[in-house]
């Protein structure tokens, strides 16, 4: 534990260092590096996030967010867990694994009616090809505390069909 001080205290001076000189994608490289290597520290996700915003690293973004979820879930931390994947489910609701942490979330937190609440922030056709009655589920976050939570499948569609080769224009006579 006292490494893992220590090297949070290391890698934030780094990452300051790089936003005092404007550089967000190496500040947010470094925190994304040290959040890989040692998962679930709630202090630098956070700090992710905010340097993601900060930068205008929207994808960046998104992912720390996904993971500042799975370890507020993982830490018992379940209303900040729900806020952030109604933040995710609502900004990308045919992300099925959006809609799973905030299946958990919701779950953890007792909540009477999860398939309503999580309804209530998706639009139905923005999710086309789920499968909402399919059974099989699965926790989202291997590192979260274990619940037995649905996941819901995408149906496969069919492939769309290959593009015609063109054909050959004719010859110009001369």
């Amino acid at each position: 534990a006292s490494h893992v001080e220590a090297a949070t205290v290391c890698v934030d001076a780094v990452a300051e260092a790089w936003i005092a000189a404007g550089e967000f994608a190496d500040a947010a490289g470094i925190l994304q590096e040290f959040a890989a290597r040692v998962p679930g520290q709630i202090g630098t996700l956070l700090r992710l996030v905010e340097v993601s915003v900060d930068g205008g690293l929207e994808a960046t973004m998104y992912e720390a967010q996904a993971q500042l979820a799975d370890a507020y879930l993982a830490a018992d931390r379940l209303e900040e867990a729900r806020v952030i994947a109604e933040d995710l489910v609502t900004r990308e609701p045919h992300e099925i694994s959006h809609v799973e942490r905030l299946r958990t979330a919701l779950t953890m937190l007792d909540v009477d009616d999860v398939e309503g609440a999580i309804a209530a922030r998706v639009d139905p056709e923005q999710i086309a090809g789920v499968d909402l009655e399919h059974e099989e589920r699965e926790p989202v976050a291997p590192h979260a505390q274990p619940v037995a939570v649905p996941m819901r499948r995408v149906q496969q569609a069919a492939p769309p069909a290959p593009a015609a080769p063109p054909t050959a224009a004719p010859a110009a006579a001369e």
